[in-house]
């Protein structure tokens, strides 16, 4: 007989007929449970009959690896037979057993091996992975025979299953920490399964198996099974689910790959447009909201909050923030952490690379005092979970120039990821930083050339470069009326003969800064030359202007004494854009002129 045509009823049959039975019945046992398989010449209920009795003439028994069948031959007539061919019938069976158990495993493997090759086509050939995750479930209910078997990837936060998904904080916290922590396999019993309804889509009332799914020693996921490891093990289970596990692994590392190289190609765009977008203005508080707004994505962070350093004031100035409500970050403003309270937090103990990450719970701790400058107080979780931002946490980096000096700070909090950060994120945040602190070097740089090219060396203030741009500006911003006052200080040049020009220079200074004092915030004081101003007035009219010089002109007399003189008077002239002029020439073309009509009635009065 073919070994592929042999079966258990046609080796039965044989028996039948070669003992002279008038019927037969397999019995199958399994699980110390009996089913009938076969029976012939009998009807099923005396099958049944005979099976619960044990009344029946003749007994065989045939296994076939983990399966063990009885065969049942019944006679009218119990036909005797001798030991000796008793045991050549047992050795015949014994043989038949052998050969059903190596074809049979010859099966499982031609079948596993089809289930195998067309799993790896399948995974190999997608990036998709919930399309691989629901190839390995599918091959594992084909190899294993069991339908209820699930698998379940981690992304950022989240387990991700084929038929559902949950957030790992919603995970029972010991299952968490034998998945986590342990990362071995274990058995929730089926009086703790409660605990799993909602997240885990098995239906039973048995015990259910975790298996771990790792990938270099990190634990990406895990395959869940109805039932007991022990009974698990005997039907060589685990060594399936282990060989999926690896096939998962090698895919999903795959998948991870691809997407670290995306991802470095998109950082480094992000970083590519950052950078040109720090060194297109050297105007940083302009543009800080604007470089927050695309770090936003490519950190990660919901909301960015930049502060800067003021060296005197030995305190951070917060400029600006992303993902933060405007009456928020308008009150935050108005506070400025000092460096004191932030040193605080520069503890070796939170460090990753040169940034500084603190769990909710020790930041409590550790700095009362950072907790009247927080943005959003909250109460820490009370079963956290070590891999999960806590609402409480506190991540900031300080960025610092090239001669190590601390120049501003960023603070991050609410991760899109809802994890804790990574030391590939902090080198992240830090390379980002790194060009940020040169974008501060090179703004303060800028700003203090700009303020020594805008600025009178020896008064301090406006000059006439400033002035030129700063009405150019006004004008195209279309703000009118502005009122343009031209002020010449009287008989200066006989002052500086009889006391000299030092005593000239600080009379000078301290008239500009009378002029200075008198106008505040309402508009701005140029030097025009020599003992020459102009006040430059913005929204203003000649009326406003005329009682603001009025104003002006008590300072000498009661304010300004120098080496026990009074400083000289002054003459004015007003000029309103765009009445008087279009241009910053017609204007003081206009103010001059009546300027030294002032200047030639003063000399006619004397």
């Amino acid at each position: 007989m073919d070994l592929w045509e042999i079966s258990v009823p046609k080796i039965t049959h044989a028996l039948n007929i070669a003992l002279g039975g008038y019927g037969c019945a397999v019995i199958s046992l399994k699980n110390d449970k009996s089913n009938i398989e076969y029976y012939e010449g009998i009807t099923k209920k005396e099958s049944v009959r005979i099976m619960k009795t044990g009344n029946e003439s003749m007994s065989f028994a045939l296994n076939i690896g983990d399966q063990i069948y009885r065969l049942l031959i019944l006679q009218r007539k119990k036909i005797p037979i001798t030991k000796a061919q008793e045991y050549d019938i047992n050795t015949l069976l014994s043989i038949i057993s052998m050969a059903l158990t190596m074809r049979q495993l010859s099966k499982d493997r031609i079948t596993e091996t089809q289930i195998i090759n067309q799993l790896n086509l399948n995974i190999t050939t997608s990036l998709d992975e919930n399309k691989i995750i629901k190839n390995l479930e599918s091959a594992a209910r084909h190899m294993l025979l069991i339908d209820d078997i699930y698998i379940f990837y981690r992304r950022d936060d989240c387990f991700i299953g084929n038929k559902n998904s949950f957030q790992i904080a919603s995970m029972p916290k010991a299952t968490y920490n034998k998945l986590f922590k342990v990362q071995q396999i274990f058995t929730v019993p089926k009086n703790r399964f409660a605990s799993l309804k909602g997240i885990i889509p098995i239906m039973t009332t048995c015990d259910i198996t975790f298996i771990p799914l790792t990938i270099k020693n990190e634990l990406r996921g895990f395959f869940v099974v109805p039932g007991n490891t022990t009974i698990l093990s005997r039907n060589f289970v685990l060594t399936r689910i282990k060989f999926l596990a690896n096939q998962a692994g090698l895919a999903l590392e795959r998948i991870d790959l691809f997407r670290r190289m995306n991802s470095a190609l998109r950082e480094s765009h992000g970083l590519q447009n950052l950078i040109k977008t720090m060194i297109s203005s050297l105007d940083l508080l302009s543009l800080s909201t604007e470089i927050l707004q695309r770090a936003q994505k490519f950190l990660g962070f919901k909301r960015i909050l930049f502060s800067i350093f003021d060296q005197e004031l030995q305190s951070f100035r917060r400029i600006s923030g992303v993902g933060i409500s405007a009456k928020r970050l308008k009150a935050a403003q108005a506070v400025h952490p000092p460096l004191e309270a932030i040193m605080e937090l520069f503890n070796n103990h939170y460090r990753i690379s040169n940034s500084y990450y603190i769990p909710a719970k020790d930041a409590k701790i550790i700095s009362k005092k950072i907790q009247r400058y927080e943005l959003y107080r909250s109460t820490p979780l009370k079963n956290r979970i070590r891999e999960l931002w806590d609402p409480g946490d506190i991540f900031i980096s300080p960025i610092y120039s090239k001669d190590r000096e601390i120049v501003a700070l960023i603070s991050l909090d609410m991760p899109m990821s809802n994890l804790v950060p990574t030391l590939s994120k902090v080198k992240l945040l830090e390379t980002f930083g790194d060009f940020l602190g040169m974008a501060i070097e090179n703004s303060q740089l800028f700003e203090k050339i700009e303020r020594l090219s805008n600025t009178d060396e020896m008064t301090g203030v406006h000059n006439y470069r400033f002035l030129r741009e700063k009405l150019k500006s006004l004008i195209q911003s279309k703000v009118s009326p502005i009122s343009l006052i031209m002020i010449d200080l009287d008989n200066f040049k006989a002052y500086n003969d009889n006391f000299g020009h030092l005593y000239g220079d600080e009379v000078l200074r301290m008239f500009s800064k009378c002029l200075v004092d008198a106008i505040g915030k309402r508009g701005y004081v140029v030097r025009y030359g020599g003992d020459e101003f102009i006040i430059l007035l913005p929204k203003t009219h000649k009326r406003s202007g005329k009682m603001l010089i009025d104003r002006i002109g008590s300072y000498p007399e009661k304010k300004v004494i120098c080496r026990g003189h009074k400083p000289c008077g002054f003459s004015y002239g007003i000029a309103v854009y765009p009445k008087n002029g279009l241009n910053l020439g017609s204007l003081i073309d206009y103010a001059d002129r009546l300027l030294y009509q002032q200047k030639d009635e003063k000399y006619n009065e004397h």
